[in-house]
C-alpha cells in the first residue's frame, strides 16, 4: 500500500476546499450576491494553496542535532584509552596532525561556498575507516556512528 505523505494529503484537502468554494462562488454570482469576506477567504485559500505547492517539504528541515556534539564528544569527553581505541592514535599525536594539516589549501574556505568542516572532523573519520573493517568501514555504519551523511563518508 503506497504511504501518502502529510503535504499530498494537505494538498488534497486544500484542493478540494479551493473547489467547494468555487462551487459557492458560481452560485452566488448566479444569485447576485455579493460578499467581500468571502471573496478574501477565497483568495486567501488560492494563496494557501499556492504556497504549499511551492513548497518541497511540510514541515521545517533541520540538520541532524546530534552531530556536533557527536565530534565533540570523540574530541574532547571520551577518555584516552577509548580516544586511541577507536582511531588507534593518541589525541596528542592527533591534535598535532590537525596542527599540520590545518593550514592546507585542499581545507581552506572558499568564498561563495558552503563552509567546510573543520580538520579535526575530517582527520577523525579517516583514521576510524583506517583503523575498521569488515562491515565497520562500511557508507551507512560511518555514517550513523559520526552522525554524517553517507555520500559525505565516500
Amino acid at each position: 500500500m503506497v504511504k501518502i505523505s502529510d503535504r499530498q494529503l494537505t494538498l488534497r484537502h486544500t484542493r478540494s476546499q479551493v473547489e467547494r468554494r468555487r462551487i459557492m462562488r458560481l452560485c452566488r454570482d448566479l444569485f447576485d450576491e455579493s460578499d467581500s469576506d468571502e471573496d478574501d477567504l477565497d483568495h486567501e485559500l488560492l494563496h494557501i494553496l499556492c504556497t504549499i505547492e511551492h513548497q518541497r517539504y511540510s514541515v521545517v528541515r533541520s540538520c541532524d542535532p546530534f552531530t556536533r556534539t557527536r565530534f565533540h564528544h570523540f574530541l574532547y569527553e571520551i577518555k584516552e584509552s577509548r580516544f586511541r581505541k577507536l582511531f588507534r592514535m593518541e589525541r596528542r599525536s592527533f591534535n598535532s596532525i590537525v596542527a599540520l594539516i590545518d593550514q592546507q589549501s585542499v581545507f581552506a574556505v572558499v568564498r561563495g561556498k558552503v563552509a567546510k568542516s573543520p580538520v579535526s572532523h575530517h582527520l577523525l573519520v579517516f583514521l576510524y575507516y583506517m583503523g575498521a573493517n569488515g562491515n565497520a568501514v562500511s557508507n551507512e555504519h560511518m555514517a550513523s556512528f559520526f552522525g554524517i551523511g553517507a555520500g559525505t563518508v565516500s
